[in-house]
């Protein structure tokens, strides 16, 4: 993350920028002094302020229990515990910080452990300044880029291509009904149940029995990660994609 790549300010909508009325408290965490203070630098801006930094993950799950930030900026690979594992510790004993994962590795094996383990955004250590700004200003108002509906840019950032989604595609199991993959794609454009409910002409009702047995089906706990697995495999592309 290179701070002079950008100019540095934060986002533009005022909401942004008054986080319950006081600084975003942040803490990074690197095994490499250098991109520390790196990202520091990077976050020097008003409405943001660092408050602690860790090199290993053992020592990022001490310091976001003992600090409590609004959001934690985790390396994948470090020494003594990588930042995965200290990804899932952290959710499990301090489910209010946000964990921002940041990497240099364009791996979409990465990006499914991190949406699994509790990750509320993930972006490449090549990103911009400004991007990272807004996501961090953005993950204190109670955005990700791992809710379903966002889901696509990460995706698409990580540059996986459309045979990449494909390539399991006949070898999908469990086969899924008609309409459940009807709420596989609903689900990847953001719809809630009630609109789920509205488009398929179904009760509220009807929608969570669906997906409580969808989720049961595919093996998975939420509605990201539902949308991960028929990604991976074929059953939504991205030019299925839907924009807001």
């Amino acid at each position: 993350m290179d701070p002079r790549k950008d100019a540095k300010h934060p986002p533009d909508d005022p909401m942004s920028k008054d986080v319950s009325r006081r600084p975003i408290r942040v803490v990074i965490v690197d095994d490499h002094p250098v991109i520390r203070e790196g990202l520091k630098s990077v976050l020097a801006v008003p409405g943001i302020e660092v408050v602690g930094e860790a090199a290993t993950g053992i020592d990022a799950v001490r310091l976001v229990r003992r600090l409590k930030p609004d959001v934690a900026i985790l390396d994948i690979k470090m020494p003594k515990m990588d930042g995965l594992q200290a990804l899932r510790l952290i959710r499990e004993r301090s489910q209010k910080t946000a964990v921002l994962m940041l990497t240099n590795y364009d791996d979409p094996a990465f990006l499914m452990s991190a949406v699994a383990g509790g990750a509320a955004g993930y972006m490449l250590k090549g990103a911009s300044s400004q991007e990272l700004l807004d996501l961090v200003f953005g993950l204190a108002n109670g955005a990700g880029t791992m809710a379903p509906e966002n889901l696509w840019r990460v995706l698409q950032g990580l540059a996986i291509s459309q045979e990449d989604f494909h390539l399991s595609a006949h070898r999908a199991e469990p086969s899924l009904s008609e309409r459940e993959t009807d709420i596989l794609r609903l689900l990847a454009v953001g719809q809630k149940n009630q609109e789920m409910a509205l488009v398929l002409g179904v009760s509220l009702a009807t929608v969570k029995s669906h997906l409580h047995h969808l989720f049961q089906k595919i093996g998975v706990s939420d509605r990201t990660q539902a949308v991960l697995w028929a990604t991976r495999k074929g059953l939504i592309a991205p030019s299925s994609r839907v924009e807001d």
